[in-house]
């Protein structure tokens, strides 16, 4: 599964009282960090496909013309699996931050021009691994969806059915690819970023 991760339990001091730096402001810690979000997209995920299943399984053929009524539940955990992916790829580039010591406040790290150019100055093969990434399908699918949840409530689902039975179910999200399986894209999105720190780690 491309959600799969290594990550043990969220960092601690084992009792003894330390800086916040000291805990947080490490590579290794900003890698924990990144499987953390990793692992909560994948609860989520897996949270979808258990609502999704039943609502192909309460699907009735003859009132295919009929709207398909999908449950909050379904939403909610979109919003949590989408927050938690776009988590993790600001987590690598916190991680970046830290690995090549850039000259840039937290609050301004994310995918922006300020954070493009130190990174650039600082290391052009980490930087083309990002900007390479940022123009593949999984990673637009992602910020569309991020941003849209940020200003919206549920977007528009489009299930797909045949005569017997419900395909996929997605969202008309704009940005977003239109006919296509909402976990199955987040799948990818995932698969992506586990791809991506691997290759700049």
């Amino acid at each position: 599964m491309p959600f799969k991760s290594n990550a043990g339990t969220a960092p601690h001091c084992n009792g003894i009282v330390c800086s916040v730096s000291s805990i947080f402001e490490t590579t290794d810690s900003k890698i924990k960090a990144f499987h953390f979000k990793m692992n909560a997209a994948h609860y989520h995920h897996k949270k979808m496909s258990a609502v999704i299943d039943k609502a192909k399984a309460d699907f009735i053929p003859s009132k295919k013309d009929e709207e398909i009524l999908l449950p909050d539940e379904l939403y909610f955990h979109m919003d949590g699996c989408l927050y938690e992916l776009y988590a993790a790829f600001d987590m690598i580039l916190q991680y970046l931050a830290i690995k090549h010591s850039l000259d840039i406040a937290d609050r301004k790290i994310g995918w922006n021009d300020q954070f493009q150019k130190v990174l650039h100055n600082s290391s052009l093969s980490d930087f083309d691994s990002i900007e390479a990434s940022t123009k593949q399908r999984w990673y637009y699918d992602l910020r569309a969806a991020r941003i849209f949840i940020a200003h919206y409530d549920a977007p528009v689902s489009l299930v797909a059915f045949d005569d017997k039975r419900v395909i996929a179910v997605g969202f008309g999200i704009p940005g977003m690819r239109q006919n296509g399986d909402m976990l199955y894209i987040l799948s990818e999105c995932a698969n992506g970023l586990n791809l991506l720190l691997e290759e700049i780690k």
